[in-house]
């Protein structure tokens, strides 16, 4: 998770301004549920929270963070979806 500033939003006059990452916090989620029946209705039970929390310290951004200045850098295209 990457903590933004965005500069001349402050006064709310600018559109031109892009988001500069002041720092970021690793963190996880992860949970679990059953899919009633009949299967495809969209109804859920049973919703288990089973990891959550940070997984490091927070970190401020610095020049040389990934070569990007602190921008993060995505590996891969999500793939997940719901049903």
């Amino acid at each position: 998770m990457y903590l933004l500033w965005q500069p001349d939003q402050l006064n709310g006059t600018s559109t031109q301004s892009i988001p500069v990452p002041i720092g970021h916090q690793q963190w996880t989620f992860s949970a679990s549920t059953d899919q009633k029946q009949p299967i495809g209705s969209g109804k859920w039970k049973n919703p288990t929270l089973t990891a959550h929390g940070k997984t490091g310290d927070y970190a401020a951004s610095r020049d040389t963070d990934n070569n990007l200045h602190g921008y993060p850098i995505w590996n891969d295209v999500a793939t997940e979806v719901c049903p």
